[in-house]
């Protein structure tokens, strides 16, 4: 008797280590580092925890007449704010699975910071939506929540564009984003945790 309850509870075990990989990644949070960013990059792509985001830009941000993004590295990152000279400027990401924005880090805040620096873009539910993050309260190192629900679809572009119209800056140290997994994956959880029930109610059972 003792030996036929030991291998459901292995069974059960057993599956519950197959079962637990699918549940750490249904949703989950990803992290970008843009401090490994290289300067007056016009295209850059990274893959953290199985998620890949692309970055592009065809603007000049550094002015120099050549197109590519300001990156400043350890700890500062990117520019998503920089001076007049570089107003319109954008910046634009794209990931290879559905997500939604989660929050980022400043890197560097600049003291002439406006209330309305910067905007992100993006078409969501065949609507476009557009918000205008106030990093100007939050310290720098520190997390700011963007406080954004809508889901964005895998290779949908995301627009940062600079509004600035006087002289500052807002570098940005990483980006992180939240996973929404896709409905199939939803499916096989709850199938998987039906089953385990399932077996908890044959042992009781018997």
């Amino acid at each position: 008797m003792w030996y036929m309850n030991f291998k459901k509870e292995l069974h059960i075990l057993l599956f519950a280590a197959v079962l637990a990989p699918f549940v750490a990644t249904a949703q989950r949070t990803v992290a970008f580092d843009f401090t490994q960013i290289p300067d007056e990059s016009t295209t850059y792509t990274d893959t953290v925890d199985g998620l890949t985001m692309n970055l592009a830009t065809s603007d000049d941000w550094n002015g120099d007449g050549n197109p590519g993004v300001i990156a400043y590295g350890d700890p500062v990152g990117l520019a998503v704010v920089s001076d007049a000279n570089s107003f319109g400027y954008s910046i634009t990401f794209t990931f290879d699975q559905d997500i939604q924005l989660n929050s980022c880090t400043p890197g560097l805040i600049d003291s002439g910071l406006t209330s309305d620096p910067w905007q992100i873009s993006f078409e969501s539910g065949g609507t476009t939506h557009t918000y205008y993050p106030d990093l100007r309260a939050t310290l720098v190192g520190n997390s700011y929540n963007f406080g954004i629900t809508d889901t964005i679809t895998a290779g949908t572009a995301i627009t940062f564009t600079n509004n600035l119209t006087g002289s500052s800056a807002l570098f940005l140290s990483d980006l992180k984003v939240k996973v929404i997994p896709e409905s199939n994956t939803y499916a096989l959880l709850f199938a998987s945790a039906g089953f385990v029930f399932l077996m908890f109610r044959h042992k009781r059972l018997r």
